[in-house]
């Protein structure tokens, strides 16, 4: 079950760039995402690289996806891309890892 409150509390976070609460840091948000969850990260992405992408998905128990020559928006880069990994992730729930 989806616990929408907490992935909207993330969604919030990520999206606002800072912390909701000064107590509560990322590693504490992204533990409470109990949703089956996709990762995709493009590879030029200028806020984070490949390897922080990975680690992300890793600590959320998620699928992975690198696109190549995308960057922080892989969707408006390459959005066949992003539907092609979108789509294996709902079919076979494999990785790009």
């Amino acid at each position: 079950r989806v616990n929408a409150r907490r992935w909207r509390r993330f969604a919030k976070w990520v999206t606002t760039g800072g912390e909701i609460r000064p107590d509560v840091g990322f590693d504490d948000i992204v533990a409470t995402v109990d949703a089956p969850t996709t990762i995709v990260w493009g590879d030029k992405d200028a806020f984070g690289t490949p390897a922080a992408g990975r680690e992300l998905a890793r600590k959320m128990d998620a699928d992975f996806h690198l696109v190549p020559d995308a960057g922080h928006m892989p969707w408006y880069d390459d959005p066949d891309a992003v539907a092609s990994a979108t789509l294996r992730s709902l079919g076979a729930g494999g990785s790009d890892a």
